[in-house]
């Protein structure tokens, strides 16, 4: 099985022409802050991204071979064409680095091609920019130009998404760069070399990097082996398509385990709630004072229960580790057929701010090279994809609607039971008031009859409660519309054998967007301290 976690990616940038003098403190901070990173997020393989250009980017990568940490190369064009723009003394360094790097391609362009090695550069900066969870930039601090391939741009690319992608909407909260100020030859300036973390907004660095150690930490407790294959053996060869499903049958796993626990403790919690009124009845109505201790020691266990799972996340945890799980399901699918795209440049914008580390797992663990699409693999991806998901959601749809009407049936017969209680109370106490009045084990039957009436009550709607946060009408109902979506994919790809490529991109986009409503409407479901 393939490595199933999500690795930090350091992306490079900066300068060629970097002083003699600087070189060893350069080192130090480049060797500090991968030390850094290391040391705050155990769990997390880091891995560094860098075009091994001369100067700032041979420094970081020697930096990093040296501590161990993974080398990917994504050149910005071929390498016999690449190695013109070095002297043989950087030829020699580039060859000793490319030696050690697990992975080296050509990047793809995002952009509408454009003649010149600039263009090829610029393509390159973008594509470290947009992998990266953080960029190490060795640069001088002069901002950039636009249609630029330079440091600055790189800069610019990962903090604004400035380019042309047509995604003008980037997250306050996507994008952050290591600033090492750093000095050129050819500016003839001197300032001091210093390092500053430049966030668009203020933590969102640590807090995307601790959810992503958070899920690598969960899969070191609770990652178990792998679950059906998203693709046939046949397609399953590029390594980044055995990465993504790693990750996928682990996210897919964990997410299910901590909806059962949440599930579980919603139980529970209506469990105390139940306990409560019982504990009120008996204390009011059977004049039990015993009892008043009782209820203050549930009320004490419930705090201390509620505490204790707020603090454990299962709910965020289970939509979290869902909406990771469905988006490297699309990915996987969309990189099978040769797609560069990432799927989380679909996420609403809400996702954008919500899923911010989810986006970037995606982007990391999309790198390296996509292999050319063929006919026989969309035939392949079809079956899997399209049959499999329309397959699973009418299956999962006549579950869920059998659920939801279980669950009304539970609730109506609560709420008969509540009403012929109140009949039967009412029947005795005018017509048979002595039998009312009768005393079995210390209580009149008129005070058992109001204690399991009040029981009746509350139990009717804490179980209303507990089956409402479930949703399975609104699970149903989804399920229902994802089937349709599928089976209208299908015959879509028969009827448009030419337009199949553009169909599978147009379908992942509607997947993300409404696995998107399914998280909202999932967080209104978050558990409450409610008596």
């Amino acid at each position: 099985m393939a490595q199933a976690k999500i690795p930090i990616i350091i992306g490079v940038t900066g300068h060629r022409d970097l002083r003699e003098q600087d070189v060893p403190t350069l080192r130090a901070l480049v060797g500090e802050k991968l030390d850094e990173l290391s040391r705050q997020y155990p769990h997390s393989p880091v891995t560094m991204l860098s075009s091994l250009a001369a100067g700032a980017d041979m420094l970081c990568a020697q930096e990093a071979v040296r501590r161990g940490i993974r080398l990917v190369v994504p050149l910005p064009m071929e390498e016999a064409e690449y190695r013109k723009d070095f002297s043989p003394a950087e030829e020699a360094q580039f060859d000793a680095l490319l030696v050690k790097a697990d992975d080296v391609f050509v990047v793809p362009h995002i952009e509408p091609h454009m003649d010149g090695r600039d263009f090829l550069y610029r393509q390159a900066g973008i594509y470290v920019a947009v992998h990266s969870h953080i960029l190490l930039a060795l640069w001088d601090g002069t901002l950039g130009q636009k249609g630029g391939c330079g440091t600055a741009e790189a800069v610019d690319f990962m903090l604004r998404g400035s380019f042309d992608d047509g995604n003008y909407f980037r997250a306050a909260n996507d994008g952050a760069v290591f600033h090492i100020a750093t000095p050129r030859k050819k500016n003839g300036t001197d300032f001091p070399i210093t390092c500053t973390l430049i966030e668009n907004e203020a933590g969102s660095l640590h807090e995307t990097l601790s959810q992503t150690e958070r899920f690598n930490c969960d899969c070191g407790k609770w990652g178990g082996e792998d679950g059906y294959p998203l693709l046939p053996d046949s397609l399953m060869k590029p390594e980044k398509i055995q990465k993504m499903q790693a990750v996928y049958h682990q996210a897919d796993q964990l997410s299910m385990r901590f909806q059962k626990r949440y599930v579980r403790t919603m139980g529970l919690l209506s469990v105390f709630c139940v306990l409560l009124v019982l504990c009120y009845l008996f204390y009011d109505e059977a004049e039990y004072n015993w009892m008043l201790l009782c209820y203050g020691g549930i009320i004490a266990l419930y705090a201390a229960f509620y505490r204790l799972i707020v603090r454990k996340s299962y709910h965020e945890k289970y939509l979290q580790y869902r909406m990771l799980a469905e988006s490297l399901r699309v990915q996987t699918y969309l990189t099978a057929l040769g797609s560069n795209d990432c799927i989380g440049d679909d996420f609403t914008w809400t996702q954008k701010h919500e899923l911010t580390w989810v986006k970037e797992a995606v982007c990391a663990l999309s790198i390296g090279k996509t292999e050319q699409t063929v006919q026989s693999v969309q035939q392949a991806v079809k079956e899997s994809w399209i049959d499999g998901q329309s397959a699973y959601h009418h299956r999962t749809y006549k579950r869920d609607d059998r659920k939801h009407h279980a669950s009304g049936r539970v609730t109506g017969a609560m709420l008969i039971c509540t009403v012929a209680s109140f009949v039967v109370v009412t029947l005795l106490e005018y017509a048979f008031n002595d039998v009312m009045s009768s005393i079995v084990l210390t209580l009149s039957i008129r005070t058992w009859f109001k204690i399991l009436w009040g029981c009746l009550s509350a139990v009717t709607v804490f179980v209303s409660g507990f089956y409402g946060r479930l949703s399975f009408e609104r699970k149903a109902y989804d399920h229902e519309k994802m089937a349709l979506l599928f089976d209208t994919a299908a015959k879509q790809y028969e009827k448009e054998p030419g337009e199949r490529q553009s169909m599978f991109r147009a379908l992942a986009r509607e997947e993300v967007i409404e696995s998107g409503n399914w998280l909202s409407y999932c967080r209104e479901n978050r558990l409450g301290f409610n008596l």
